[in-house]
């Protein structure tokens, strides 16, 4: 699916040896196309990071309360001079996972296994860190080490401890740096389960405290691993201290797990954690959202979003969405289904994107929750009770709602998947087209939609198309979107990023990510579809993640592997 800039392309992009940048899109707004690059140099940086640099950027979800909200000099009324400045390659990648923290100096970013520090507007390298290919104690693998956490924090220098970066790998490890040269601080497993504990969600912090969200590869393992007994493993919210990685406290989403006579399985499983907490710093809470349990019987504490005391992590009201959900991978196979399977099949409707606390429209504040189900829930932060729900999805394996939404104060923004996939064949595939293919559900309204933030009418919705083959499909969007003062920024799985107008869905400006580039490090890769992360936006600067290999490769509606971090500017 992939274009390259290197044959077929246009003239302007073949000229553009150290960029290739150029992009095309759909609809009505502008298309951005690459500049000359006057300024971009790559290397080595001369000068080292700037411990006092202001911190414009950090987290999933652009704050401690999954706002997706950030503020920036980008508008609607410029939002068409948005130009790619420079593009990022992580060698041997091949996707590009976690949304980059971002200082008025330096880009904060995971490629692979490494965390690097490069500069924000000449894109030169300040320093390196790889974690672990096999970590200790991380029990038996089947795949290296990568990072896999939906961000990088960054934590400003403060009583006298130096600006520090945090990360996380598919391992369940923690992994703290100086944030001036890359020095490792601390590492840490921050579970219980070696080999099944990863960190999916992006972390937060708060008051010194890292907290740590824990999901579990057991969910996908336990299809392939006839001899163990599903499913032991549940999620976790881990509470550490980010100067030293102290575990203050644990949350478990479920009880132990014990056999069950009747199933030959255990329980109770699952109700994972894969997003990233809110923090309510007033009422002294944290919230999170949890997915489906693994094994039978269930627990009213998966599909859910729990309020936990931020200084114990006690449990102080839960909310379920869709309860009697019990699901794993093996329940797609024959033999391991027989041995694994929770029967009655459950939906796998989790709650994947992060819980946001927002104010509301004349006072008072609400928590706004997406699930896979395809609704938007308002719920009370005292006490969890609904104040209301909006279905604008089907549903589906991979959404309904799947990575985030945003919110400005007036709407909330929801992207809407309603697709599925066979995940063991996904799982399976790599870059194999054909052998996972993607398909909409029945019924599907894929797109992105505006909701009034008060009552959750639907005030606009944008439903794109592209062409693949000989006919049109529709853009899927699955990746988180970020808003920034009138402009709505999302990416679908075909590999193009989006600008509209928050006040009726219109098009102001595309780029088609999918293409082969030039990274600014030296290293040839490409682009790729848009999923998990949100494009990160401060100042007059958009950063993009473009490629995706988790769910298999190319198909009718994904763009596949990439390995490419675009860097936009406002053109002067």
């Amino acid at each position: 699916m992939m274009r390259s800039l290197l044959s077929g392309a246009a003239p302007l992009c073949v000229a553009l040896m150290l960029l290739t940048g150029c992009g095309s899109g759909s609809g009505d707004g502008a298309v951005a196309v690459a500049p000359e690059p006057t300024d971009v140099r790559g290397g080595l940086c001369a000068t080292p990071v700037d411990r006092g640099s202001a911190l414009l950027r950090s987290g999933a979800a652009a704050d401690r309360v999954n706002t997706g909200n950030q503020p920036s000099a980008i508008h609607a009324g410029n939002v068409a001079r948005l130009e790619p400045h420079f593009v990022h390659v992580a060698a041997g990648a091949r996707e590009k996972r976690g949304a980059p923290a971002m200082t008025e100096q330096a880009i904060f970013l995971a490629a692979g296994r490494d965390v690097v520090a490069i500069d924000r507007r000449s894109g030169c390298e300040y320093w390196r860190h790889s974690v672990e290919r096999r970590p200790d104690g991380a029990g038996p693998t089947r795949r290296d080490n990568v990072l896999r956490s939906a961000s990088i924090l960054h934590e400003p220098a403060r009583d006298g401890r130096p600006p520090v970066v945090a990360a996380a790998d598919a391992y369940g490890h923690v992994h703290v740096l100086d944030a001036t040269d890359g020095r490792p601080l601390w590492s840490a497993f921050v579970g219980t389960e070696p080999g099944a504990h990863r960190v999916t969600g992006g972390m937060q912090i708060h008051d010194g405290v890292l907290l740590v969200p824990l999901s579990s590869s057991e969910v996908g393992r336990i299809a392939v691993e006839l001899l163990q007994p599903c499913c032991r493993t549940h999620g976790i919210l881990a509470a550490v201290d980010l100067y030293d990685g102290t575990v203050r406290w644990r949350h478990h989403t479920t009880g132990e797990a014990s056999f069950q006579l009747g199933s030959g399985q255990f329980a109770p499983s699952g109700a994972a954690i894969w997003s990233t907490p809110a923090i309510d710093a007033a009422r002294n809470r944290v919230y999170i959202g949890t997915g489906q349990n693994f094994s039978r019987p269930t627990t009213e504490t998966s599909n859910a979003i729990i309020a936990l005391d931020l200084d114990s992590g006690e449990q102080l009201w839960h909310f379920q969405s869709t309860p009697d959900d019990a699901w794993n991978v093996s329940c797609e196979t024959r033999l391991a289904g027989l041995l694994h399977c929770a029967r009655p099949v459950g939906p796998d409707f989790d709650f994947g994107a992060p819980p946001i606390l927002t104010a509301m429209p004349g006072g008072g504040d609400v928590i706004i929750a997406g699930a896979k189900n395809g609704t938007v829930y308002a719920l009370n932060p005292d006490t969890g009770a609904l104040r209301w729900s909006r279905p604008v999805g089907r549903g589906g394996a991979l959404g309904g709602i799947h990575w985030g939404m945003a919110v400005d104060g007036e709407r909330v923004y929801a992207a809407v998947s309603d697709t599925t996939i066979r995940k063991k064949d996904a799982f399976r595939s790599g870059e194999s087209p054909g052998l996972a293919e993607m398909q909409q559900v029945e019924g599907a309204t894929s797109g992105i939609y505006a909701l009034d933030l008060r009552n959750g009418n639907v005030l606009w919705s944008h439903h794109p198309q592209h062409r693949r083959g000989d006919g049109l499909r529709d853009s899927i969007h699955s990746a988180a979107v970020t808003v920034t003062n009138d402009v709505l920024f999302a990416g679908s799985l075909d590999g193009v990023l989006r600008a509209l107008h928050v006040h009726d869905g219109r098009e102001l400006w595309s780029f088609d990510s999918d293409i082969a580039v030039r990274g600014v490090n030296g290293v040839d890769g490409e682009g790729g579809e848009i999923d998990s992360a949100a494009p990160v936006i401060a100042d007059d600067t958009l950063l993009l993640n473009s490629g995706y290999a988790t769910f298999g490769g190319a198909d009718a509606y994904k763009a596949g592997p990439g390995n490419a971090l675009f860097v936009f500017r406002l053109a002067e």
